[in-house]
């Protein structure tokens, strides 16, 4: 007997959203002749004949993009609970202010709309910096934890991850148009990488041990019967089993903490 359970559809959300994002951006620069590439910024094409292409890929890229961080929370398990829910906060704040990104402005309110564009650019670099660190960061202390039984990320998504976030830092302070197409495309690059990830790997998730709502030697034992139980039934599922075993080291490991 096999059992998967996967977040394909989630995961392909994000990859579809970072490919219909690049392709709306071509298309809108296509459509834009006379946008600038050196000197006009990327919120620029806006302003262009471009712009409807433009505000498709925004709301596209920011909707999709929610499922997409949700998964990869439920993935980086076991590391740092509060680490990789500040992650998932900020991203999906992030995601909100791309979504916002795509209104396309009037000539009635030209000046409102580039105070407001602004304003929203500022906070999407700004955390997208931070939540692409505190990814990048679980992903890094997986290496090394033996209760970790998520995707095997590799080193250099995660340092590719550092880098990115610096970007995102030095772009707020030094915000050239050049150098935030460099960030923007580093963004969508980490994304549609940790996507992959996450497709090539198969999970098992028990709500108990995402929540942690019970008491741990409650949840011990619960585990305890539900391995015996897929012993009794000749469940022969390698994933299952792992996934099992996991939980109650973890709970395990738990109670320890708390005697000493």
């Amino acid at each position: 007997m096999r059992i998967k359970l996967k977040n394909n559809l989630e995961v392909l959300f994000g990859l579809f959203g970072v490919l219909i994002f690049s392709a709306m951006l071509i298309l809108a620069l296509i459509f834009s002749p006379n946008y600038l590439f050196f000197e006009d910024y990327i919120s620029d094409l806006a302003f262009y004949s471009g712009k409807l292409f433009f505000s498709i890929g925004f709301a596209i890229f920011g909707v999709f993009l929610v499922p997409f961080f949700i998964v990869l929370e439920r993935e980086l398990v076991n590391i740092n609970e509060n680490m990789r829910r500040a992650a998932t906060v900020i991203a999906i704040i992030t995601c909100t202010c791309f979504t916002l990104g795509s209104i396309i402005p009037e000539e009635s309110y030209l000046n409102a709309f580039f105070y407001f564009h602004a304003f929203i650019a500022f906070f999407a670099f700004f955390n997208s910096g931070i939540y692409i660190f505190l990814f990048s960061f679980l992903m890094f202390l997986s290496l090394n934890r033996k209760d970790y039984s998520g995707p095997k990320f590799h080193i250099f998504l995660a340092v590719f991850g550092f880098i990115t976030a610096v970007g995102d830092f030095v772009l707020i302070l030094f915000f050239y148009p050049i150098l935030e197409w460099f960030v923007v495309l580093s963004i969508l690059l980490w994304i549609f990488i940790t996507g992959i990830h996450l497709l090539k790997h198969e999970s098992i998730r028990v709500p108990i041990v995402e929540f942690k709502r019970l008491d741990p030697s409650h949840s011990l034992e619960l585990f305890k019967v539900l391995l015996k139980k897929v012993d009794e039934l000749q469940i022969n599922d390698e994933i299952l089993i792992d996934a099992i075993e996991n939980n109650i080291n973890f709970f395990k490991n738990k109670i320890n903490e708390h005697s000493d």
